[in-house]
């Protein structure tokens, strides 16, 4: 995957504001034009944004906060700035607590695609991929966000991992962590690098299944993409147990048939023997998603057998998804 487009994005939104934190990536997007995502902390340097630390003077109140400068990070802030959050989201401030805040005195135009104005409402927070982007200060955040700036082939790629490994540690601060798992996403030249310490980090976080359904599957996405000896054994093995785990029948508004499909699409990668039995299973799913990517699975496995599979499943009395019967009949037909 060496590109994340705009339609996986807008897969992640569908089901943010469908499920209000029921927590990323699938097929319920309108057509957009495929644009390239950047890391959201590099997709913060915009000429109109400023990104500074701050110290909060008091807790929201009324959709704003109040905020001290502590430092100027890209751009330049006032001493003093009143911050608007983005519309229906607040965020719990901690007076006295350092962050790091993206905001604009500008917006795009509600009309015109390349037209920036003054935001009517004032400087208001950016939302970006992780939510509005204000982050409790931690050293290795600081770290991220200078990252940007600096000179790639002086900064080292195994610190800006660990920087991002501190996030994704953290089960305190969800909201930084789940900045940290975009960034690690999204940074397809990191992956490739991590150390074999960190591999077996990321191996740990992953399998201790603590992570909530959006951050899993988001580096459940990524492992796949992890070069092939850091991830055959483990991710299989994983995505196995996570696809027994969950059965066929899913609460359509969650994750979990998402994060199911990813894990068959794992499995898929690696087919053995063993999983026929479990990818048979999974085409009588509630979900088309993941019984399609059943169905591609058990073609890698065995072509002529998937065949007899198919015939065996459409000939049966289980009742069968209706989109699933479509693709499985043209596939028996072809």
């Amino acid at each position: 995957m060496n590109r994340i487009y705009v339609n996986i994005l807008g897969q992640y939104y569908l089901i943010f504001s469908f499920s209000l934190l029921l927590i990323m990536l699938s097929s319920f997007i309108p057509a957009y034009a495929a644009k390239p995502v950047k890391p959201p902390i590099e997709e913060f340097y915009k000429e109109r944004y400023i990104i500074a630390e701050f110290k909060a003077r008091s807790q929201a109140q009324d959709g704003a906060v109040t905020l001290d400068k502590v430092a100027d990070i890209w751009g330049e802030a006032k001493e003093t700035e009143t911050l608007k959050f983005p519309k229906r989201e607040t965020v719990q401030i901690e007076p006295g607590e350092q962050y790091i805040v993206v905001y604009s005195y500008l917006r795009k135009h509600l009309l015109y695609r390349d037209v920036i104005e003054e935001n009517p409402d004032g400087p208001t927070i950016v939302h970006g991929l992780a939510g509005a982007a204000i982050y409790r200060t931690n050293d290795a955040l600081r770290y991220l966000f200078s990252y940007p700036q600096k000179n790639k082939k002086q900064a080292s790629s195994h610190d800006v991992i660990e920087a991002i490994f501190v996030q994704l540690l953290d089960e305190e601060n969800t909201r930084e962590r789940r900045l940290g798992v975009f960034q690690f996403m999204l940074s397809n030249d990191l992956r490739s690098q991590l150390s074999k310490k960190q591999a077996k980090t990321y191996r740990r976080l992953l399998s201790s299944q603590r992570l909530p359904d959006l951050e899993q599957e988001l580096l459940l996405t990524a492992a796949r993409e992890l070069p092939e000896k850091q991830r055959k054994k483990w991710l299989v093995r994983l995505c196995r147990r996570t696809v027994d785990s969950a059965g066929v029948e899913y609460e359509l508004t969650s994750l979990t048939p998402i994060k199911v499909r990813t894990c068959v699409r794992v499995i898929g990668d690696h087919v053995e023997d063993q999983d026929s039995e479990r990818l048979t299973a999974l085409l009588y799913s509630n979900a088309p998603g993941v019984s399609k990517a059943a169905l591609s699975a058990l073609v890698a496995w065995d072509s002529q057998q998937a065949i007899s599979i198919f015939h065996k499943v459409l000939d049966g009395d289980k009742p069968l998804h209706a989109e699933t019967r479509r693709v499985l009949l043209a596939h028996v037909q072809q």
